[in-house]
């Protein structure tokens, strides 16, 4: 029996001098097994890589669906985009729109999320002028919120 262990993943990056990434928080999940490598390397061999823990949204079976950003993909007339998932599973779609969007892109777009989702899904598109960024200046697709704070 192969043993594997589960650990966030941390990076360690030398590519550029100037600035170097040392204990790099990647926020991937990966999976470790004791396999060794058929290279003949001694080191670590990682399994599988979960992707960023956070990136998901629950559906009421307990369902974790991830990777929703292609939802967006082709709508040139969505600047940024963002899912807020709230502690009762409900969802924010928040949206930038640009000149060119129109009713059959909501529309479009609530095709592709019934269809990913399933059609009991509760959600609404909140359509602002910019999505706020986190405290590190980066837009997180997927934010986890405990209950609705009025952004809209």
């Amino acid at each position: 029996m192969v043993k594997k262990a589960s650990t966030r993943l941390l990076g360690l990056l030398f590519f550029n001098m100037v600035f170097p990434f040392i204990r790099y928080r990647t926020g991937d999940i990966v999976e470790f097994t004791n396999q060794k490598c058929s290279c003949g390397r001694t080191s670590r061999v990682i399994d599988s890589i979960d992707g960023r823990q956070e990136d998901f949204v629950e559906l009421p079976n307990g369902a974790k669906i991830g990777r929703l950003d292609h939802l967006f993909k082709g709508m040139t007339s969505v600047v940024e985009s963002q899912v807020v998932q709230y502690s009762d599973l409900s969802r924010d779609f928040r949206i930038v729109r640009s000149k060119g969007y129109s009713g059959d892109c909501e529309k479009n777009l609530n095709e592709k999320i019934k269809s990913l989702l399933g059609s009991n899904v509760v959600y609404d598109f909140v359509y602002c002028e910019k999505i706020p960024r986190g405290k590190n200046g980066k837009l997180r697709f997927v934010v986890k919120e405990k209950e609705r704070s009025g952004f809209d």
